[in-house]
C-alpha cells in the first residue's frame, strides 16, 4: 500500500488532500506532522522560514508578491548563464579591484541569497585583506561577532609572550614600522654588510665556490710557466719591447720570453685591493677583497629596441648611460656601452667620455682604442678630479684585451702604457673562446689565460710599480657545429670558478662573468643563459663584473629590454647574497603565540608591521593570475621591460655638475675634435 501511494503521489503532484490523508492514516501523528513540514506551501513550512521583509524592514503582507529568488549564477545587473557565472567568479576572487558600486551590488545579492537559503556557507565570498589598509589598522570582526580566539585566551597568550596588548593595538592602528633590527646578529665570522641605498657596493662575504685542490694549482702553474718561458708572447708595440728588454727579459723581434720567477715578482707588486673615486664621492668603490662592482654592457655595434635591430647611435649611448645611472644595482655605466656609429670614428671617444662624466656621477671606463684616446680620457678626468687627486686615487678603469692566442696588439698596448704612466687602473683580459683562441680543454685554457694576463700585469708593474691592475677573464667556448661563440655554458662556469680561485691564490682582484647570452632576442634562452653566467659570477666572488646588463647576441647587440631584465636578475641575486639574520625578532615567536594552531599569519602583528618590505618585490616579473594578466593586455616580459626602461628615462634626473666644469669639458671636446679634423 505504501508503494502504491508513492507512485500515485509522484505521478500527480497536485493530488487531492484526501489521497495524502489516506496514505498516512496508518502512521503516527508525529510522522504525519514531519511529512507535512517537508511539503512546500504548508503552514508549518512557512513558520520555519524567516519572515520576508518589505521596504524599510516592514513585514510583507501575506498576499504580497514575493520578489524573485536570486539566481546562484546571476551577477550584478541580472545577467545569467556563462557570462553571469564568469562575473560572479571574478567578483569573488578580486573584490578589491572592483568599483565600489559593483562591490556593493555583489554584497547585496549575496545577502539576499543567504537570507533565502540559496547559498551554502562555503560558497560565500571569503573575507579579503586589503593591503592599502593594512598599515593603517588591522582588520577586525564587527562588534559582537565571534572571534577565532576568545578574548580571554588571546589576552593570556599575549601576556605569556610578554607583549603589551594595548601598546600593540595602538602601534598597529597608527601603522607603526617595525623596530630596526641589528644587522649581523647571526655570526658568519664577519660583519653583515650589504648594499644599503644607492651608494653602497655589494660586499659578498659568503664562502667562495672553489674546485681546485693544491695539486691542480701546482699543475696549472707548471703549465703557464712553460708557456711564458718556452713559447713566449708577442708584443706589437715598441715601447713595451724596450721596457721588457731593459728589465732583462729575452726579446727576439716582437716575441718576448719571460723568466717566470721575474713575472711573479712583478705580479706581487700589484695591490690586492684599491679604491676608484667617482665624481660623487658617495659612489666611489673598492675593487678587490669581498667587494663586487657591476657595470653595464660594453663594446656592441648594434642596438635592439623592441623588435628592431639597428646600428647604435649617440642617442642610444646617452640613453644607456642614463639607465645605468638610474639603477642602483649598477655601480658604473661602463665605457663603450655601444658604438655611436653616427659620430666620426676619430673623435667619438671624446663624446662618449663627455656623456659618461656628465650624465652620470658613478665611476667610468676609459677609451682604449689608442694611446692618444687614452690621453684624452686622462686629460678630461684631470679637469674633473685634479691631477694630484688622480695620482693619489685613480678615477679611471679601462679594459685591455689580449689578442689571443699569445699576442698583444699595438692599440691596446699603447693605451695600457698611457694609463700605467698616469697610475690609472686597467683590466688585463685574455679573450679566450675554447676551440678557437685556446685549446678545447678547460685546463689548457686556464694555463694560457694565466700566462697572457700575467705578462700584461708584469708590464704594468714594470712601468709603474704599485699601479692598480685587475686580473681579467673572458672565458667561454665555441660551438663546434656552427663555429659561433657560446655563452652561459657549463664550461664557462667552471672556468670562472677556477679563475676566481687562481686570482685569490696570487692575491689579485679579478674580473669575469656578466649576464652573457648567445640569444638573438629577449627570450627564455637569454634568461637562463644569463643566469647561468651570473650565478657562478656571484659564487666565485668576482670583484669587477662587466656586461652586467644589456648584453645580447654574443656581444653584438646592446638591448634596452635585456638591460632591464638583467637588472631584475641582479636585484634578485643581491637579495640572495645578503646575510641571513637569525635573532629573537626574526624568529617571531610572538607571532606563533598570537596565531596558535590552524590559523593564518596574514593578520598577525608581526606580519602587519613588516608586510611592505618583508619579501622581494619584482621589477619586471608578473605574478597576476591569468584573467587579470589577460585583461591588462597579456604583456610578456619584453613588453613589460619596454615600459620600464621608457619610464626610467622619462624620470631620469641628471646629476648636478658645476656649470664652469661642464663648460671646460665641452670646450676640451670641441678643441680636440677640431684638432682631429672632425
Amino acid at each position: 500500500m505504501r508503494s502504491s501511494t508513492r507512485s500515485s503521489t509522484s505521478s500527480s503532484p497536485a493530488a487531492p488532500t484526501s489521497t495524502t490523508c489516506s496514505s498516512t492514516s496508518s502512521r503516527s501523528p508525529d510522522d504525519a506532522r514531519r511529512r507535512q513540514l517537508r511539503r512546500p506551501g504548508t503552514a508549518g513550512q512557512a513558520d520555519r522560514r524567516p519572515a520576508r521583509l518589505g521596504p524599510r524592514g516592514a513585514p510583507r503582507a501575506a498576499g504580497a508578491a514575493q520578489p524573485p529568488r536570486a539566481h546562484p549564477h546571476r551577477g550584478p545587473g541580472g545577467r545569467e548563464g556563462r557570462r553571469g557565472r564568469r562575473r560572479v567568479r571574478a567578483l569573488r576572487r578580486r573584490p578589491r579591484r572592483l568599483r565600489a558600486s559593483l562591490r556593493r551590488a555583489l554584497l547585496r545579492g549575496v545577502r539576499r541569497r543567504a537570507r533565502a537559503g540559496d547559498v551554502l556557507p562555503h560558497r560565500l565570498p571569503r573575507p579579503q585583506l586589503r593591503t592599502r589598509r593594512l598599515a593603517r589598522a588591522r582588520a577586525r570582526p564587527p562588534p559582537g561577532a565571534a572571534r577565532r580566539l576568545l578574548p580571554q585566551l588571546r589576552a593570556l597568550r599575549l601576556a605569556r609572550a610578554g607583549a603589551d596588548a594595548g601598546a600593540a593595538r595602538r602601534r598597529r592602528a597608527r601603522g607603526g614600522a617595525p623596530a630596526t633590527a641589528a644587522r649581523g646578529a647571526r655570526d658568519w665570522g664577519h660583519r653583515a654588510r650589504t648594499r644599503t641605498g644607492e651608494a653602497s657596493v655589494l660586499i659578498n662575504e659568503m664562502p667562495r665556490y672553489e674546485i681546485l685542490d693544491d695539486f691542480a694549482l701546482q699543475e696549472l702553474e707548471r703549465g703557464w710557466r712553460r708557456i711564458v718561458s718556452d713559447l713566449g708572447i708577442e708584443f706589437l708595440y715598441e715601447e713595451a719591447l724596450e721596457t721588457f728588454k731593459a728589465a732583462g727579459q729575452d726579446v727576439e723581434g716582437e716575441l718576448v720570453k719571460f723568466d717566470p720567477d721575474w713575472i711573479l715578482e712583478q705580479v706581487a707588486k700589484a695591490p690586492p685591493q684599491f679604491e676608484l673615486q667617482a665624481r660623487n664621492p658617495e659612489r666611489s668603490v673598492q675593487i678587490g677583497g669581498d667587494h663586487m662592482v657591476f657595470s653595464s654592457v660594453y663594446g656592441c655595434p648594434f642596438v635592439r629596441e623592441g623588435l628592431e635591430r639597428r646600428d647604435a647611435t649617440y642617442d642610444d649611448f646617452q640613453n644607456f648611460v642614463k639607465l645605468a645611472q638610474s639603477f642602483p644595482q649598477l655601480d658604473s655605466p661602463g665605457g663603450t656601452i655601444c658604438e655611436p656609429n653616427d659620430l666620426p670614428l676619430d673623435s667619438r671617444h671624446l663624446d662618449m667620455v663627455y656623456a659618461l662624466t656628465t650624465l652620470s656621477d658613478k665611476i667610468f671606463m676609459g677609451s682604449v682604442t689608442s694611446g692618444p684616446n687614452a690621453r684624452d680620457t686622462i686629460a678630461m678626468a684631470e679637469l674633473i678630479f685634479g691631477k694630484e687627486s688622480l695620482e693619489e686615487t685613480p678615477a679611471i678603469i679601462s679594459l685591455i684585451n689580449v689578442n689571443s692566442p699569445l699576442r698583444y696588439d699595438d692599440r691596446m698596448l699603447s693605451a695600457l702604457v698611457e694609463y700605467a704612466k698616469a697610475r690609472q687602473a686597467t683590466v688585463v683580459t685574455p679573450f679566450l673562446l675554447m676551440g678557437a683562441m685556446s685549446p678545447v680543454s678547460v685546463a689548457a685554457t686556464l694555463a694560457q689565460q694565466v700566462a697572457e694576463a700575467f705578462a700584461g700585469i708584469a708590464l704594468v708593474q714594470t712601468i709603474r710599480p704599485g699601479c692598480p691592475v685587475v686580473f681579467g677573464s673572458f672565458l667561454s667556448n665555441t660551438d663546434m657545429q656552427s663555429g659561433s661563440p657560446s655563452f652561459g655554458t657549463p664550461e664557462s662556469a667552471v672556468g670562472l670558478f677556477c679563475t676566481g680561485q687562481i686570482a685569490r691564490h696570487y692575491n689579485l682582484p679579478f674580473r669575469g662573468g656578466g649576464a652573457l647570452t648567445s640569444s638573438q632576442v629577449v627570450d627564455a634562452q637569454a634568461g637562463y643563459e644569463s643566469m647561468m653566467s651570473l650565478w657562478p659570477t656571484f659564487l666565485a666572488g668576482t670583484n669587477f663584473v662587466m656586461h652586467s646588463a644589456g648584453w645580447l647576441e654574443s656581444a653584438l647587440v646592446s638591448c634596452y629590454e635585456k638591460f632591464v631584465t638583467d637588472v631584475e636578475t641582479l636585484r634578485m641575486l643581491h637579495e640572495v647574497f645578503k646575510p641571513l639574520e637569525i635573532n629573537e625578532e626574526t624568529l617571531a615567536y610572538s607571532a606563533h603565540q598570537e596565531v596558535g594552531q590552524g590559523g593564518h599569519f596574514l593578520g598577525a602583528a608581526h606580519t602587519l608591521e613588516r608586510f611592505r618590505e618583508c619579501f622581494y618585490r619584482p621589477l619586471v616579473s608578473s605574478t597576476e593570475n591569468y584573467e587579470r594578466w589577460n585583461r591588462n593586455g597579456g604583456r610578456d616580459t619584453a613588453t613589460r621591460a619596454t615600459d620600464i626602461w621608457k619610464k626610467t628615462l622619462d624620470e631620469y634626473e641628471q646629476p648636478p655638475m658645476e656649470p664652469d666644469l661642464q663648460a671646460e669639458l665641452k670646450a676640451y671636446v670641441d678643441r680636440r675634435r677640431t684638432e682631429l679634423g672632425d
